[in-house]
């Protein structure tokens, strides 16, 4: 597949779970959506690094690309109010050079070398690739307090991002969700409802999403950080 891979990273969420604005926790003296930056800017699948940041952080976020992704940071943009809209504005922003897009969560700060390999490789063969990890619990589809069905966990998994789709795939994707005013907060599932299969590689463990908590705190005894939240940093 000719053409560059671009990726556009989230960081324009509110943190209304973890009761923080996750993305600028700061860790070791940097916030965490500098973790992903880092590790696109350095990938060589990567061409073009996208970031999407709340309007208090424009300035931020401008200085964040171009201190961890100088090189391949092509623009900042404002974000949406859910996450559907800032990947939306960021589809719109995307070079021409572009034919393939990723999409990665800001709040996921442990996204690896090779697994950014693994769902672009995939995405090149078959226009739209996920990550994606089992499930290790039972999941039933209850009814207010009431068991309906418990499904088949071996044919269930969590997904993560990035995740990569040919440009004219998941543009196309998003200007369907805008005009049947479909919500969605997993862009594969509007890729899904314009009846494209989505292929499904192998997820890590490691790759999780900070949403509450006591997800800094995995954190923390995973790479043994110490995590505080605030902008005390030298961007």
């Amino acid at each position: 597949m000719k053409g560059k891979v671009g990726v556009i990273v989230l960081a324009a969420g509110q943190g209304l779970r973890a009761g923080t604005q996750k993305q600028w926790t700061v860790l070791r003296g940097r916030p965490l959506l500098s973790f992903p930056l880092e590790t696109f800017e350095n990938h060589p699948l990567i061409h073009a690094v996208y970031l999407g940041v709340d309007r208090e952080h424009l300035e931020e976020g401008k200085k964040c690309l171009e201190r961890w992704a100088p090189n391949k940071g092509r623009k900042v943009f404002i974000g949406g109010e859910r996450r559907q809209d800032t990947v939306y504005n960021g589809l719109k922003e995307l070079d021409e050079d572009i034919t393939l897009a990723g999409i990665h969560d800001a709040a996921r700060p442990l996204v690896s070398h090779l697994l950014v390999s693994r769902v672009v490789e995939k995405a090149k063969e078959t226009g739209a690739a996920i990550p994606a990890v089992p499930l290790r619990d039972t999941i039933k589809e209850v009814q207010g307090d009431t068991v309906k069905v418990t499904l088949d966990r071996s044919q269930l998994r969590a997904v993560q991002t990035p995740q990569f789709f040919r440009r004219e795939i998941i543009q196309e994707a998003y200007r369907q969700a805008v005009l049947g005013g479909w919500e969605a907060t997993d862009d594969a599932f509007l890729v899904e409802a314009m009846g494209v299969e989505v292929h499904v590689v192998e997820g890590e463990d490691e790759n999780f999403k900070v949403t509450y908590p006591q997800d800094l705190e995995r954190l923390e005894d995973l790479m043994g950080w110490e995590t505080r939240t605030g902008f005390g940093y030298d961007a």
